[in-house]
């Protein structure tokens, strides 16, 4: 069955043959409407979706053509195909999809102001592949796995995850949550750019974001920003990474894996992470699990900026739970903390050191830290630059023991440099001897001087000229 001219339908109908649409199908009325029966529905033309209530598509529905949600909710199960057309989701309405589906490349979803609903289990499915672009105000994800296949995600004002989850690789993420706490149900993956802003709650992250080719941007204005801390290692990384909040907390005292925040870019200009907190503290802690530790790292430079807070950087006490914050291949470690103040706390365990270091860079602190040992061997307190590099706190160059605190067993704290081969700058050009002739009065305005005969050279001679005749 195929139609080309336009069609107005009310109320349900059961479709036993496959109809094409290639001109305006329009579903009028009201209140619940269904398709059911064991055709298929395919959109090459216009499908609009009229009057409150919903219309449930039960059937294969196939959309390579223009699907209109003007109000209530569209329910849409499998389809046989990928699709390749548009859906439009007006303004608090809805878009249901409630089977295993895939949304090709060339699909785009536009619900600005409308909601956009996962729950393949509701019929047996497990997952929704998204190869096109969603741009939603709300999405829900009741159910299964919304999979990224280079398709972009943003969604504008809620990201709700009762039961779903998030998986695969995305073309760019844009999360924003305007009230509330966001909660990311997975990891979170994609080869551009990766921005997650959390207007009124908190964000806690148990799962890695990695923005492959692109940069992180994640800001918490109002409340906590947590990464990692859990059992389960964390990583969130870009090519550039900057994340903000009230607060701050990377790793935590109880943590049984790793959590790190890096910034991991190589080309020229790429790899600053920017780290910044509003009222509340910086807390960079090792957990209590082997290798359960917490650093920031970069590969061009590092600047932290604690506004009203404290900066705290703590051992665990796990071996090997560390905390860092290291600029490992260029650039520099800018520290300020405005209001609180920096401490660096070994831990109990074993290798569980507390460290600001940067071998490739200098380090400024805009203040004198708080160095406190612990038990742990190697639980260091210290702050580690390479040689001929600078160590500054509040402007003032600082001294530094030679030698490296790491692994030589021994619990260290203070300043140290790295051994090796401090740069030595060339000595400076001889000074050029000039020869002016005159009296003391005229000595800077230099004028050319009569040769010396040579007899007078070899003899010995000092020859003495002066305009008196002397």
């Amino acid at each position: 069955l195929t139609s080309a001219g336009a069609s107005s339908l009310l109320g349900s109908l059961t479709l036993d043959r496959t109809w094409t649409n290639q001109g305006t199908l329009t579903w009028n009325g009201a209140g619940f409407q269904s398709i059911i029966g064991a055709g298929a529905l395919r959109n090459d033309g216009t499908f609009q979706k009229n009057g409150a209530g919903s219309l449930v598509v039960a059937p294969a529905f196939d959309n390579g053509g223009t699907v209109n949600i003007n109000a209530g909710t569209l329910e849409v199960q499998r389809n046989t195909t990928a699709d390749t057309g548009s859906f439009n989701v007006a303004a608090g309405t809805t878009l249901l999809v409630t089977a295993n589906r895939l949304f090709g490349a060339a699909t785009t979803i536009a619900a600005v102001g409308g909601s956009v609903v996962i729950d393949p289990s509701a019929n047996g499915g497990t997952s929704v592949t998204l190869g096109g672009d969603l741009n939603t105000g709300a999405l829900d994800l009741v159910s299964g796995t919304l999979t990224g296949a280079g398709g972009d995600l943003v969604v504008g004002s809620a990201l709700n995850a009762s039961g779903g989850s998030l998986a695969g690789g995305f073309g760019t993420v844009g999360i924003t949550q305007g009230n509330g706490n966001l909660v990311l149900p997975g990891a979170l993956s994609a080869a551009g750019n990766i921005t997650l802003n959390v207007n009124a709650g908190s964000l806690a992250l148990s799962s890695d974001v990695q923005a492959l080719s692109g940069m992180v941007t994640i800001d918490v204005p109002n409340g906590v920003l947590a990464i990692g801390g859990g059992a389960t290692a964390v990583a969130v990384t870009g090519r550039d990474v900057s994340v903000s909040a009230r607060s701050i907390d990377v790793g935590s005292p109880t943590a049984g894996a790793a959590a790190r925040v890096g910034a991991v870019g190589t080309a020229p200009g790429t790899g600053t992470l920017t780290v910044t907190t509003g009222a509340g503290n910086l807390q960079v802690q090792g957990g209590s699990g082997s290798n359960a530790f917490a650093e920031l790292v970069s590969t061009r430079g590092t600047n932290v900026t604690v506004n009203g807070g404290s900066l705290l950087i703590r051992g665990g006490v796990g071996a090997g739970a560390y905390a860092l914050i290291d600029p490992t291949l260029a650039g520099d470690l800018s520290v300020a903390v405005n209001g609180g103040s920096v401490t660096l706390d070994g831990g109990a365990g074993a290798g569980a050191s507390a460290m600001l270091r940067n071998i490739a860079g200098n380090i400024s602190v805009n203040q004198v830290p708080n160095y406190i040992k612990n038990a742990g061997n190697d639980a260091d307190a210290a702050i580690v630059i390479a040689a001929g590099r600078s160590i500054s706190f509040n402007g003032v160059l600082q001294s530094a023991v030679i030698g490296n605190p790491v692994g030589n067993g021994l619990i260290d704290a203070g300043v140290f440099m790295l051994p090796g081969l401090v740069p030595v700058l060339p000595p400076p050009p001889p000074p050029v001897e000039s020869v002016f002739q005159g009296t003391i009065a005229n000595l800077p305005q230099a004028t050319p001087v009569l040769p010396v005969p040579p007899e007078a050279k070899a003899k010995g001679d000092v020859v003495v000229e002066s305009d008196d005749g002397c």
